[in-house]
């Protein structure tokens, strides 16, 4: 595995190598290429070979003097991979650190939206941008999931209820205050989808809103058809349940 940032005419520019398969990221403005062997064609990827949040948290367990990965090749990749994060904003490695899918979209819009690192500064406001960059799966309308980055950062000016209701939840404070229980460290973009189906049906919601936190687990629970059969104590320990489950 090769991994280095290049400076290039537009900027600097990511390149890591795995499996033959060589990527290519700008970070400013976030675009993505990849290319097979000896290809001399690129074609734009939707994400990278490799997970952002894992990378960032390499990084942060680095900095704190944990072990991590040994060897020439590893220390290579970090030391490229730190110089990629320190292209954008501190903010963008701190909140892709905390999350394990959805990673890359997350990583575009808070490197080109001084409004969506504003939201990081709280909880609730860095899951509502995680929310928000996952708008190309939430979006209602295949012009606005063609441009859902556009789209998204032209969102954040409005109330939070407003946003929401854009993504496809109910436009209410109580989707506000439920998307400030999900939790990071294990939740996905399936999981998201399990959210919105959740939020969308009413006895479901109201079996969410008396639940401490919305994990990946509890979600799935929630969205099963066989919910009728889980208890309240039951949903309650499976809300407890916030083990990492590593996405993109």
């Amino acid at each position: 595995m090769k991994a280095e940032l290049r400076m290039m005419p537009k900027g600097p520019l990511y390149v890591e190598v795995r499996d033959r398969t060589t990527f290519a990221i700008r970070p400013v403005p976030p675009r993505c290429w990849s290319t097979f062997g000896d290809s001399p064609l690129w074609e734009g990827a939707h994400q990278p070979g490799f997970c952002l949040g894992a990378a960032a948290r390499e990084l942060v367990e680095e900095d704190k003097g944990r072990p991590v990965a040994q060897g020439e090749e590893h220390a290579t990749r970090r030391a490229a991979r730190r110089r990629l994060f320190g292209c954008v904003d501190d903010v963008v490695r701190r909140e892709v650190a905390l999350w394990r899918d959805g990673t890359w979209p997350l990583f575009r819009l808070l490197a080109t939206s001084p409004e969506a690192r504003e939201l990081c500064a709280t909880e609730d406001g860095r899951r509502l941008a995680w929310i928000c960059a996952q708008g190309s799966m939430l979006l209602s309308t295949d012009r606005k999931r063609a441009r859902a980055l556009a789209t998204v950062r032209g969102l954040l000016g409005r109330r939070r209820r407003a946003i929401v209701g854009e993504l496809g939840f109910p436009a209410t404070e109580a989707t506000v205050r439920a998307i400030g229980r999900i939790v990071p460290a294990n939740m996905s973009r399936p999981a998201l989808r399990n959210l919105v189906w959740v939020l969308a049906d009413p006895d479901r919601r109201r079996r969410a809103a008396r639940l401490p936190r919305l994990s990946a687990v509890v979600l799935g629970a929630l969205s099963s058809h066989y919910v009728g059969h889980c208890s309240d104590r039951l949903l309650a320990e499976l809300a407890e349940d916030t083990l990492p489950d590593e996405g993109g």
